[in-house]
């Protein structure tokens, strides 16, 4: 027999049939059940609060700092966090969401230096000391301070909630200026009054 026909009969030999695995109830229960198991393990990793969403928080601002803007996007925020980007989906939805609690939360502690001081009933002391506390939470959230005063620029615009936060913490500083001034003192002139102290905080 020639010997290619040898290797071409093998070509007409029965193939195996496929073997299709068939589980037992208890078993393909026990595999349900690991699933749930790892999915539960799973949401507890990347959604437990608060302690996720600060690590999102502070690995933006971080980048912010060290990188910039433009180099902020949510895998670069999940990488530095150790995280999965759908934890970030999950918390902010996306880089817009991330960018707004920043800016919320950096409204929010410039709310917080403002009202700090609390033992004295001298309104120069307090302002100076409001002022301190500002400059000390300034230093120690550089990224957030970035982004609150605009160095980014055009390439991030604050939403309609992120702007309030903004307006909110002014009005707080008119309030505690206003008790530098008469007490007939216009809001126009207790606004721009603080608006000096304001630019004077940073340097202009």
């Amino acid at each position: 027999m020639h010997p290619l026909r040898d290797t071409l009969n093998v070509f007409k030999q029965p193939r195996a049939t496929s073997i299709r695995v068939v589980r037992s109830p208890c078993e393909q229960l026990s595999i349900t059940v690991l699933w749930q198991i790892i999915t539960v393990l799973w949401y507890a990793v990347n959604m437990s609060e608060p302690a996720n969403k600060e690590k999102i928080l502070k690995a933006a601002s971080a980048i912010l700092l060290d990188r910039g803007l433009g180099s902020l996007s949510v895998r670069a925020i999940a990488q530095d966090a150790g995280l999965s980007t759908i934890a970030i989906y999950s918390h902010f939805e996306n880089k817009q969401g991330v960018l707004d609690a920043l800016y919320i939360e950096g409204f929010s502690l410039v709310r917080e230096a403002i009202e700090s001081v609390r033992d004295t009933e001298d309104p120069v002391t307090a302002a100076i000391q409001s002022g301190e506390a500002y400059l000390d939470i300034a230093h120690y959230n550089e990224g957030h301070y970035r982004l609150i005063f605009g160095e980014t620029g055009s390439q991030y615009l604050p939403s309609p909630e992120a702007q309030r936060a903004a307006n909110e913490a002014f009005d707080v500083l008119v309030r505690h200026v206003a008790a530098l001034l008469p007490l007939d003192a216009s809001p126009g002139s207790k606004q721009r009054a603080a608006l000096r102290i304001w630019a004077t905080l940073h340097g202009y």
